[in-house]
Parts: structure tokens; C-alpha cells; sequence
């Protein structure tokens, strides 16, 4: 169908009555994005300065249309995008993919500091080669070793709420052309408050017997050391590269719980003191882990490969004190130990093929999960959990310029899952076409459109047995959580039509885009009572729809007369309905915001030799409503980041940046039944508002 589109479109141009128009890009970002036959937005070096943050995770979560999650101790960011949950990001590292845990991956690259980062691409719509699992693909570009001397330093220190945070790394560089390497190390110190606020109630047969008020204080600190060498050997036929790389992390958490109840909770009256928790929490994380790459030219083409291998171990010990309201003390401790094993690797090959370019490859990855789980104390329970994802792909593209005006892309991918836990094994096949068209209108005015389908496995998480028990209440808005060993795999098909204008005078870009996505055995998480207690797991619920509009824009201000301005700015529209085989009925998905909206700005100050800006990103408010279930509702957050940044010497720079400047917070309301019974909770956020001073130098 598109192609014949396209073909159309192609036979009803015109030549001779289209004026001539050169556009210029104003970047080498620009030119790539022009050119892409897929949707294709590049976030170059100087876009990632003045996003700003501290690592390569926190500039994830400043990436336009994306809404990134905070970094846990466990494991990099998690990502969303188009109102879709479960990680509807796929983060490819340097062009690799993470096999089922792509956390692990992202932890060691989303905590170097964002000087590392060399640019970001960002991919909509599905293709042969990145697969449709996800609406968007993120591939982070890393700095190379290149065969110059070279020194960065950058020292900050700053404060988020009222915790101190503060990051130190030293890159060296060097080598000719045979040889080239690089050794960035790098220590952070992250200080996390968190202030919760909760209201509780419980009814049974319409009658309130229960009425809770709590306030939480938990601050977090996370120490982090990582190296990351990256050492690469040229010849004349082609490179070999090693990456190595070791990432280690302590945290400590230090919670304390007060709460107060109702003696009456029926007339609200009679509040008091009734008792307390507190917990010490202590982590250990340590990833190890190779990554070998290499090209060659052949007779065949350009022949490329990677292989990479990862071990990591994580333990946590929790100690847990209950004191009620007469001061009785009831103590217990929880332990949590996991194992991983990661091998991956890949073969490539790209060759012309007439007057287009012809790729094809092979991917194979495995993963183990081995964990752990003992409590003792005031409660006792414990287990062991095992869980293997194996994954083996094969793709072939071919980009074919039809005629001058019209490109295609078409493609075929074939994925084969199995997944292993408890006990249970089960696998998933698909063997997918895809197809992509660009067509220009004019040199400025590019319409773009894909076709895909793509298979989404459970990630490892998703699938294990172990459980995570709840401390405090349980009930369904406040459940364990845990997996599902029956979980399968969300198989999708995904329709995206793109239209960008390239303004003249190299004034910037201009873009919308549609975008359909339709998904079987759609995942979401839902709790139900599992003996006594209330746990929240991923299950299949059926055939969702996603479907939205995105827009977005890059202006430079010079052809507005705005000297030395530049403007960005994204805003997505997303919708989303659910057929919920298990209800018998079409609702909306969970947790879908109305809007996504961000806008940037950045100024050059060349009286001052500085540069200022803003980012503000707007999130619109979300809502679930599951029928005689659920129903909740989260207020719509901004977030306003501010920064400035001057040029002491040619090689040393200033940077102040000030971080959710208006202290929003997060504010949920939620309500859930069962039977006669009814749960509601009440629950806030403080937001912490962050002030960093850092010191950049290049020589």
C-alpha cells in the first residue's frame, strides 16, 4: 500500500513546474535528518551541552518525546514515550542492543558523564534492522578513541533538595593512526531525598473502618566508580576495538515512616500517634563487562562484528523495625542477592546494490538470572530464582532510490525467543516485513512513512518468581510485586506517516507525524489477592491500540531576527484503547497522560562570552479507569531547568544549572474495590529542586 503510494506520487511529479529551491542544513544533524529515509532526529554535541546534567542518564530524561524514570540502584533508566509503558524506549548502545536486560547495559554507559556522549539518535517507527518491539529507538553514539592527545576534566558540586551531590572525571586520550585509546574514570556521589506523604482509608460494605495519615523521609546516597577504556587498532582493510569496562556502586537508604490513625475513622475524629518503621538499606552493585568490535572490507562489501560478554551481582540487605503504638518493637531483616550472565554478539554485512545500499545480519543473545531471597525476623520466607532469555535474529534491508525524488526501504526480520522460569519454558517466532518511503514534494518538504511489525518478549523481571513484599499495608494499592512465569510475548504492528519542512535562510525544521500502533497479547501490571496477601503482576490483557499525533520543531533564531537564539520543542498527543479479553470490554490503557510537551531554549551571550537557557517539559496529567477495579489519577508535573555557562579560558568553562527550579511535585489519587470492600490512597511527592556548579576543561 505505501509503496504504491509512493510510486504514485513518484509518477505525478512534475519537474518542470517546481522551482528550484536549495536548502542548506544548518548542521551536520539537519543534513542527516533531511536525508534519512525513516524518521531520524540527531542530537548533536552542542544540543547535549545545553540540555546539561551530570551523566548520560540525566540527558536520556531531557531527550525530546521521551519521559525517562530516575536511576536506580539496580540498573540504568528505564523509558517511556507515546503514553506506552514497559520500557516502549529501545536503547541501542554504539548500535548494539541490549539482550533481555537492557539496564545492565545502560547502567555502566547512563552514569559516565555526559561529556562521553559524543550524540544521540532517535529513530521513530520500525525498520528490519532495529525491529518494531519499540515505537522509538534511542542509540547513544559514544566518543571514540581518536589518534590526538587529548585531556577533559570536569569537577562539579551541587545539592539536590537538601543532599550533596558531586562528580569527578578525567579523561585522557591519545595514539596515532595504527593505535588510539581512551581511559575516561569517573566518581559520583548522588544524593536522593525523597518526602512522601500518604493518606489512607479502607471501607467494607460502605462503612469506613480504617483512616491512616503517614509521612515517609527516605534519602538515598549512591557512591558510583566507573572506568571505561576504549582502545582501537586501524589498518588499511579495516579497525578493531575493545571496550572494556567496570562499574561499581554502594548505596544506603535510611527510611523512617511515622503514622497516625483515626480512632473513628468513621467520623474522622480521634487522630493519634500509631506507631512507626524504619529501615536501613545497604546495596552492592558490580558489572563487569567486554565489548570486541571490528570492520573489514571484503570483495562482498563492508563486513562488521561485535561480540560482548557481562557479569554482574547485586546484593541488598534490608533491616526493618515496626513500632506500634505502644511502643513495642518488632524487628526483621531481608536479603536479596541476584547473578547475571550476559553473552551477545552480531555479524553485519553492507554492500551496494545498484544504485542503493544492501544490509543484512545475524544477532544472537543470551541472559541468566540467578536470585536469591531470605527473610528472618518478624517474617519468614524465603527462595530461589532462576530465569534464561535466548534470542536469535536475522535481518536483511535493502535501501533502493527509486527515483530521484523517492527512496524505499524494505526489509525482512525474523526473531525467535525462548524464555525459561520456573519451571516453565516457552518461546516465540516471527518473521516480519517491513517497509519505509521517503518522498520529496520539494528539496524542503519530505513526506515519510513506514510499515512494520514487530515481537516484544517479557524481560527477565517480568518472568521471575521471586516476590517483593511490601514493608508497610498491603492491599491493592499498595500490593507486593512480583512476575509471571506464564507471561508471553506482545507481537505488533506499527504504521507511522511523517511530514518535515526545511525552512529557508537555515532557519530551522518544522515536523509532524501520525503514528498507529495495534499490539496482541498487550502487557500490563494488575494486582489480585493471592491468599492473604494482595501482589501486583504483569499479565496479557489482550488487544490494545495505540494511536497519536507528534510535533515538533528547531528554530534558529538569526533568520527571526533573535540573534545567537535557538528553539526546540516536541509536543505529543497520545491515545490508547484496550480490548480486555478478561473484563470483556474496550477501555482506555492505564496510566495514559493526555500530553507530552517540551520546549528549549538557548542563548548565545558573546558580550559575555556565555551562553543561558531553559528547558521546560510539561507532562500532562494521567489517568486509569478499570471498571469496578481502579481508578486513578496522577496531576499533570512541570519541570523547568535553568543554566548558564561561561567561557573562562579557551580551554575552561563554568556551567550553573538549577534543576526543577519551580519544585513540582507528584500528586496521585487512586481507588480500588474488591467485592465489598474499597481501598482509596492519597499520596504526594515532594518535588526536590537541584543546584549544580561545575568546571569543564579540554585541552
Amino acid at each position: 500500500m505505501i509503496s504504491v503510494a509512493f510510486a504514485t506520487l513518484a509518477h505525478a511529479e512534475q519537474p518542470t513546474t517546481l522551482q528550484e529551491v536549495t536548502v542548506t542544513a544548518t548542521s551536520q544533524a539537519e543534513g542527516e535528518r533531511q536525508a534519512a529515509v525513516t524518521q531520524k532526529t540527531v542530537i548533536d554535541r552542542q544540543e547535549i551541552e545545553a540540555l546539561g546534567g551530570l551523566t548520560v542518564g540525566e540527558v536520556i530524561r531531557k531527550l525530546p518525546g521521551i519521559e525517562a524514570g530516575a536511576h536506580s540502584g539496580d540498573g540504568g533508566p528505564s523509558a517511556n514515550a507515546r503514553g506506552m509503558g514497559r520500557d516502549s524506549v529501545q536503547f541501542l548502545v554504539d548500535g548494539e542492543r541490549p539482550s533481555a536486560n537492557a539496564r545492565y547495559a545502560l547502567t555502566t554507559v547512563g552514569r559516565l558523564p555526559s561529556g562521553e556522549l559524543e550524540r544521540v539518535e532517535i529513530l521513530r517507527g520500525a525498520s528490519a534492522e532495529h525491529g518494531g518491539g519499540a515505537p522509538v529507538t534511542v542509540n547513544l553514539i559514544m566518543r571514540k578513541a581518536r589518534p590526538t592527545t587529548s585531556t577533559a576534566l570536569k569537577a562539579a558540586v551541587g545539592v539536590r533538595g537538601d543532599e550533596p551531590n558531586g562528580q569527578f572525571t578525567l579523561s585522557q586520550g591519545g595514539g596515532d593512526k595504527a593505535f588510539s585509546w581512551i581511559l575516561p574514570l569517573t566518581i559520583n556521589h548522588h544524593g536522593m531525598p525523597l518526602e512522601k506523604t500518604t493518606s489512607r482509608q479502607q471501607a467494607s460494605g460502605g462503612t469506613r473502618n480504617l483512616w491512616q495519615e503517614e509521612k515517609e523521609s527516605s534519602p538515598y546516597t549512591l557512591d558510583e566508580f566507573i572506568v571505561s577504556p576504549r582502545l582501537t587498532w586501524r589498518g588499511n582493510e579495516g579497525s578493531l576495538s575493545l571496550w572494556p569496562s567496570l562499574y561499581h556502586n554502594q548505596g544506603e537508604r535510611s527510611s523512617e515512616t511515622t503514622r497516625s490513625a483515626y480512632a473513628n475513622p468513621g467520623a474522622g475524629t480521634g487522630l493519634a500517634a500509631d506507631g512507626s518503621r524504619r529501615e536501613r538499606e545497604e546495596s552492592l552493585l558490580t558489572i563487569a563487562r567486554l565489548r570486541a568490535e571490528g570492520e573489514r572490507k571484503t570483495n562482498l562489501g563492508k563486513l562488521s562484528g561485535r561480540v560482548a560478554v557481562m557479569g554482574a551481582r547485586r546484593e541488598q540487605d534490608t533491616d526493618r523495625t515496626w513500632i506500634d503504638a505502644g511502643g513495642n518493637r518488632t524487628n526483621g531483616r531481608e536479603e536479596i542477592s541476584r547473578d547475571e550472565r550476559e553473552y551477545s554478539s552480531a555479524l553485519r554485512l553492507d554492500r551496494p546494490a545498484g544504485d542503493g545500499l544492501l544490509s543484512a545480519g545475524i544477532e544472537q543473545s543470551w541472559h541468566r538470572r540467578e536470585e536469591s531471597q531470605r527473610a528472618t525476623g518478624a517474617t519468614l520466607y524465603s527462595g530461589d530464582y532462576d530465569a534464561r532469555a535466548r534470542q536469535w535474529t536475522g535481518w536483511m534491508q535493502h535501501e533502493w532510490p527509486l527515483a530521484k525524488v523517492l527512496t524505499l526501504t524494505y526489509g525482512l526480520r525474523g526473531e525467535h525467543v525462548v524464555l525459561e522460569a520456573e519451571g516453565r519454558r516457552q518461546s516465540a517466532s516471527q518473521l516480519a516485513p517491513s517497509l519505509a518511503g521517503r518522498f520529496e514534494f520539494a528539496p524542503d518538504l519530505i513526506l515519510r512513512s513506514s510499515l512494520g511489525a514487530g515481537l516484544k518478549a517479557p524481560k527477565l523481571e517480568e518472568i521471575s518468581g521471586l516476590t517483593v513484599r511490601g514493608a508497610g499495608f498491603n492491599s491493592p494499592l499498595e500490593a507486593d510485586r512480583g512476575g509471571n512465569a506464564n507471561l508471553k510475548a506482545e507481537r505488533n504492528l506499527n504504521w507511522e506517516l511523517a511530514l518535515d519542512k526545511h525552512l529557508p535562510n537555515e532557519a530551522g525544521t518544522l515536523g509532524a507525524n501520525i503514528y498507529v500502533r495495534r499490539t496482541e497479547d498487550f502487557i500490563e501490571r494488575r494486582t489480585a489477592l493471592e491468599g492473604t496477601r494482595w501482589v501486583d503482576r504483569p499479565y496479557n490483557e489482550g488487544t490494545a491500540r495505540h494511536w497519536g499525533l507528534e510535533f515538533d520543531a528547531k528554530l534558529k533564531g538569526d533568520a527571526f531576527g533573535w540573534k545567537g537564539a535557538a528553539l526546540r520543542s516536541h509536543l505529543t498527543l497520545p491515545k490508547a484503547r484496550v480490548e480486555d479479553e478478561r473484563l470483556g470490554i474496550t477501555r482506555d490503557a492505564r496510566d495514559l497522560p493526555r500530553y507530552q510537551w517540551s520546549l528549549g531554549l538557548d542563548q548565545a551571550l558573546p558580550l559575555w562570552q556565555a551562553s543561558a537557557g531553559f528547558q521546560l517539559n510539561q507532562y500532562g496529567p494521567t489517568q486509569t479507569d478499570i471498571p469496578g477495579e481502579l481508578a486513578t489519577r496522577q496531576k499533570a508535573r512541570t519541570l523547568l531547568d535553568l543554566y548558564i555557562a561561561r567561557r573562562l579560558t579557551p580551554q575552561l568553562n563554568l556551567r550553573l544549572e538549577a534543576q526543577n527550579v519551580l519544585g513540582t511535585d507528584t500528586r496521585r489519587l487512586a481507588s480500588a474495590w474488591a467485592g465489598s470492600d474499597s481501598w482509596s490512597l492519597a499520596s504526594g511527592e515532594r518535588g526536590q529542586r537541584s543546584l549544580l556548579l561545575s568546571l569543564e576543561g579540554k585541552w
